[in-house]
């Protein structure tokens, strides 16, 4: 398999992200597909061989050194030749790839649900500054205040100093 994607989601932007995911997922979907595909292809090219070889073994027993020919024995001859085992590597690497764009069509149905709820966190102002209670910011506005006064009085005394 070819090419990255990504599942990161930037939880500030969650309106380009659920623009793009549609996009995204339905790339993943077609490479999917086409890895099915591809498959299915590297399947059948193995049953080919395998047909292939068995006639040429049961055309020519003696050229593969078989002795008695049977089921069995024609079979297993199969299996030992490069041509089948080259055809049967194609299949296990297309599976492979196959497997993992499900896997990773699995995690995009994960970040649309990821998607939804950033939006419901951010709907219920998770997101947002955080607010003091009433007694808490009656404390603070106290304290501003205070602070404000100070910082007046230190004005006033520069002031008089430079005087």
């Amino acid at each position: 398999m070819s090419g990255k994607f990504s599942l990161e989601i930037d939880p500030f932007a969650l309106d380009e992200e659920w623009v793009e995911q549609p996009e995204r997922y339905n790339e993943l979907a077609r490479r999917a597909a086409l890895a099915r595909k591809e498959h299915d292809e590297a399947k059948a090219q193995l049953e080919l061989t395998s047909a292939e070889l068995s006639d040429a073994i049961r055309s020519d027993p003696d050229s593969f050194g078989l002795v008695k020919v049977t089921e069995a024995s024609i079979s297993s001859k199969i299996l030992q030749q490069q041509t089948y085992k080259d055809a049967l590597d194609e299949v296990i690497e297309k599976r492979h790839d196959l497997e993992v764009l499900q896997g990773a069509l699995t995690a995009m149905d994960h970040r649309k649900t990821a998607l939804s709820k950033l939006v419901d966190l951010h709907l219920s102002s998770y997101y947002s500054k955080p607010s003091a209670s009433s007694g808490s910011r009656e404390k603070m506005e106290e304290v501003e205040k205070h602070d404000a006064r100070q910082r007046t009085k230190r004005r006033r005394l520069k002031m008089e100093e430079g005087d």
